[in-house]
Order: C-alpha cells, then structure tokens, then sequence
C-alpha cells in the first residue's frame, strides 16, 4: 500500500500527476490575469473580458453534450498530453495577437483542450491511488491546484508591469509544453481508467442524464451547486474590471487581489479534504457563505474589506470543491465516469457562461459593484436552499 502524507499518496504515477498540474496551473492562472488586463486595456471593455470567459466556457459544453461518449474511449494519457499540447500551440500564437475577435477565437481552442483535460483527469485520478487514499489525492491536487493558482496570481501583476502581458502569455504556453512531457511520460495513465465501447463514440447524455436522476448524491450535486456556478461566472468574468474601474487598482494590485481568493481556496482545499463528512453534512452552508462573499465584495466601499470577501468566497468554493469530486469518483462507476464528468462539466459550463454574459450585459448598465452585489444575493436567494430540499438521506457516495 501507497503511503499517505499532506502531500497525498506516494504512487509514482499519482506524483507525476501532482508535478504537472503545478506547472501548468501556475502558467494557466498568470496568464488569465494578464490575458484580463491586456484585454481591458486594449478595448476599455468589461463586455470583452467576459467575452473571453464565455468562449472559454463554451467548447466544453460541446464536448460534454456530443462527445461524452467518446471521452470514455480515451487513453487517459493520450487525452491528457495531447490536450496540453493543444494548450501549449494555442498560448504561444495568443502572446503575439490582441486583436479582441481573434484572441476570443484562439480562448475557444484552448477551452476545448480543457474540456477534455478536467473531465479526464478527474475520472482518472481514482485509478492512480487506492480508494482509502482518495481523499487525501483529491485533497493534494486540489491544494496544489489552488496554491499554484495563488502563485500565479500574485506574480502575474508583477510580471505583467514588468514585462508586459505577452510575456506571461507565453510562458503559460512553455509551462504546458513541460506538463504534456511529464504526462506522456506516466505509464500509470495509460490504464487508471477502463475504456469502454458503449456502443455510441458521440454523444450518451440521454444515458447520463439518466445515471444523474437515479443517483441520489449526483442529483443533489447538480441541483446544489448549478446555480452558483452563475455566481461564480460573474466573479471570475469581471473581478479584473471591478478592481480596475472601481478601486482604480493597477496590474500588481489586482494580482495580489485576485490571488487572496486562491488563498482562501487553498485553506479550503484543505478543510474540506481532512473533514469531508462534515462538509457533506453542512454543504447549504457553505454555499451560502460563498453567496455572502460576493454580495460583501460588491458592497464593500474599502479595498482591504475586498481583499476579505475575496478570502471568505474562495475558502467556501475550496471546501465545495474537494466534496463535489469525492461525489462524482465515488458514485459514477469507472467505465462511464469520463463522460458523466463531462457531461456534468458541461451543464456547469453553461451556468458558468449565463453568469458571464450577465456580467458583460450588466455591466454596461450597472458599474461592477452592482453587478457583484446582483449575483451573490441570486445565489442567497436559490442556491441554498436548493442544496437543503436536494440533500440525499445518504452520504456522498450514496
């Protein structure tokens, strides 16, 4: 048996995992920083900023919606190298263009790179690990995950002042040319997940939305957490604009900013890996303290109270984050769990883009403070208490 430790199981392959979702999380979350900043300050439109979430968040609904079939019939490996490879192509080109069209355009590629990378990775994760060292591998990732994403938040309004945001762009494309190498290189991958010929390469979301009624943790998941994935659109489209334009922030402090939400993601990571019972158990509370975040942040007159919310908002989504992936690995038998995952990602996704592209509309009407303040009382208002009237009489993986 593997050994355990903060840093998860000791698995070769689980390890290697580990090392590549560092290095390309730190250039993926600098360069969403940079990629926002550029943006905005080549259009002076938070429409544009969104545009570039929505066309991230697009291909995956594709993916989930006609191709969830197919994903179970991938090689783990082959899916996962070849996606960072895409990545690798598409940041290097999107370094040199601020065209708006065509940067959104060139986002579009690399949206449908990590629609098949997350579904993927996840389904195959359980497979790299014993099942008694799930948590603490969900737990692992998902802390470097976020900290790296923290990393690379807060070192991206340095590096953007120093260097410019091209720079940045770049260096995310090198970072995931090093991760495709290290996972090519994982022999483990090429057998953590059974593929299967389910009779249908494209499409199965009859099949799966059926799997989600009939699962009890499942169906509570998507009822729960859809709806906050409208809220969390709006955060993650126009927190660069509300910094910019509201607080009159520059490049490092928006940075440093944005990456006080990934601290409290990490610390939320952790709490929610290491008391995973009791997270299930309060799950409405932790979605309604999410909610508060937002709501605080958009009605917050002081930088510093921001700065606290942004704690507060990432801390919750953490704690969120490691339950709902125990949910998904522990209920969705292996041979499907690609394409559920996927297809599950794609209904987020377009939550995801609904909340997004509010967030561009409204944002031409209302200044970013509003918009803010809107979203996180949608989310007080349906997102609890739809995870309290869903909440299955079992635990996460009933």
């Amino acid at each position: 048996m593997t050994s355990r430790s903060f840093a998860g199981p000791a698995a070769p392959g689980f390890r290697r995992l580990l090392l590549a979702t560092a290095i390309s999380v730190t250039g993926t979350y600098a360069a969403v920083v940079a990629l926002a900043i550029r943006t905005f300050n080549d259009t002076q439109s938070a429409a544009w900023v969104s545009a570039l979430f929505v066309a991230e968040f697009l291909p995956p609904v594709v993916i989930g919606v006609l191709f969830a079939g197919w994903l179970n019939r991938l090689s783990p490996r082959t899916a996962l190298a070849g996606s960072d490879i895409v990545s690798a192509g598409v940041f290097g080109v999107i370094a040199f263009v601020h065209r708006p069209i065509a940067v959104v355009g060139l986002t579009v590629v690399a949206g449908a790179a990590a629609g098949v990378f997350r579904p993927v990775v996840l389904a195959a994760l359980p497979g790299l690990v014993e099942e008694t060292e799930l948590e603490s591998a969900n737990t692992a990732v998902a802390t470097v995950d976020t900290g790296m994403a923290l990393l690379g938040q807060a070192g991206a309004g340095v590096a953007v002042a120093a260097a410019g945001a091209s720079v940045v762009l770049g260096a995310n494309g090198v970072s995931f040319g090093l991760s495709a190498l290290l996972l090519a290189s994982c022999r483990s991958l090429a057998t953590s997940a059974p593929q299967v010929d389910t009779g249908r390469r494209w499409g199965g979301i009859g099949a799966g939305a059926e799997l989600i009624r009939r699962t009890p943790a499942l169906l509570h998941l998507t009822l729960s957490w859809m709806p906050m994935l409208v809220v969390l659109g709006v955060v993650n489209s126009i927190e660069a604009p509300l910094l910019l334009h509201s607080f009159g922030a520059g490049p490092a402090t928006v940075g440093f900013v944005i990456a006080a939400l990934s601290a409290g993601l990490v610390a939320g990571t952790v709490v929610g890996g290491r008391f995973a019972a009791s997270a299930a158990a309060r799950y409405p509370l932790v979605l309604a303290v999410f909610a508060l975040g937002v709501v605080i942040a958009g009605l917050s007159p002081w930088l510093g109270l921001v700065v606290g919310a942004f704690v507060v908002i990432g801390f919750a989504n953490g704690v969120a984050l490691v339950h709902n992936r125990l949910v998904l690995q522990r209920s969705i038998e292996p041979a499907r769990r690609a394409g559920v995952i996927a297809l599950l990602m794609s209904a987020g996704a377009v939550m995801t883009m609904v909340g997004a592209a509010f967030a561009g509309a409204a944002s031409g009407v209302w200044n970013p403070r509003a918009v803010f303040a809107v979203a996180g009382l949608f989310g007080l208002l349906l997102a609890a208490p739809a995870a309290a009237l869903s909440r299955p009489r079992g635990g996460p993986g009933t």
